[in-house]
């Protein structure tokens, strides 16, 4: 009899070796959130979003296995840094602002 399979696990192959596309939507969303995090909150949303779309994508890839499981941590460890860095600014900058008065 001939072996078929290459070694690998069957769980793990699959006939479709696209990505996910929510995981490649999450990442994208990371990156951007990321860049628009510096420029004061307009990151904000865009890492809420992207967190929710990680967290159903890798519910996706749990469910049935394909490829992305590693864009879509990527992307929510991006929106996660997006999401706290305004809020660690805010944080380390108040009292800078709280000291100045305007006279």
């Amino acid at each position: 009899m001939i072996n078929t399979t290459s070694g690998r696990n069957d769980r793990y192959t699959s006939t479709n070796n696209t990505y996910n596309s929510k995981a490649t939507a999450t990442l994208v969303l990371g990156v951007l959130s990321l860049l628009l995090s510096i420029f004061a909150f307009l990151g904000f949303p865009l890492a809420v979003i992207g967190l929710v779309v990680g967290v159903v994508s890798l519910l996706e890839i749990k469910k049935e296995p394909q490829p992305g499981k590693g864009f879509a941590l990527l992307g929510i460890l991006l929106c996660c840094l997006a999401f706290l860095y305004p809020i660690i600014l805010l944080i380390l900058t108040y009292p800078l602002f709280t000291t100045l008065s305007i006279a």
